[in-house]
């Protein structure tokens, strides 16, 4: 049971490891991490009461 342990913690650490490299060098690879923005316009009825 202590190896399992220890190789999920070293598993979790290296995929940790390779999402942060990711995530900065995402840019230069070409992914882009900007939300898609787009308006909407949603017509809402007030009750006159």
């Amino acid at each position: 049971m202590n190896k399992f342990i220890k190789w999920l913690l070293v598993l979790v650490t290296i995929g940790l490891i390779y999402l942060t490299i990711y995530t900065y060098l995402g840019p230069y690879i070409g992914v882009s991490f900007d939300p898609v923005r787009s308006t909407k316009q949603i017509p809402v009825i007030l009750n006159e009461s």
